[in-house]
């Protein structure tokens, strides 16, 4: 699995522009540079909020070394 990649305000208003104007999936995800499970993932979050959120993470905080 690969890591996490925060992706910046611009890349999820890019990706729901993209959206907007009916471009493909498989071509949000290359002209943005990330997958098309990461494409669907913020759709989907778009769709049923309306609006560009980002959800908190849930669970115990990382340890401190």
């Amino acid at each position: 699995m690969g890591r996490r990649k925060n992706l910046s305000k611009e890349d999820i208003a890019s990706i729901i522009n993209l959206y907007k104007v009916k471009t493909p999936t498989k071509d949000i995800a290359k002209i943005v540079g990330v997958s098309e499970r990461t494409v669907l993932a913020w759709t989907k979050r778009f769709r049923d909020s309306g609006q560009l959120v980002t959800l908190h993470h849930k669970g115990r905080p990382r340890k401190a070394r």
